[in-house]
């Protein structure tokens, strides 16, 4: 059986490939602000409201997704718990 070295090739996808990795581990797209995705926007804003609102001082913490946003009442949730103002 014969050994046979490459074609002569250059693996430049792999080269690539490992140069990306090595960037992102050495923290070069640490400065780069990548879009967010619609949930975490969602969340943020939802945090944001919350806040300029007063709810922090809320009795009652509901996560979830637009159904617990729009689907329920804090004031009939609070009086349910027995947790009233």
């Amino acid at each position: 059986m014969k050994r046979t070295r490459g074609d002569g090739r250059v693996p430049f996808g792999l080269i690539g490939a490992v140069a990306l990795i090595a960037a992102a581990e050495l923290g070069t797209f640490a400065s780069f602000e990548a879009p967010i995705s619609f949930g975490a926007a969602s969340w943020r804003e939802a945090r944001r409201a919350a806040a300029e609102r007063g709810a922090v001082q809320g009795a009652v913490l509901c996560f979830g997704d637009s159904q617990v946003k729009c689907g329920l009442l804090p004031a009939v949730l609070e009086e349910r718990l027995g947790l009233g103002r």
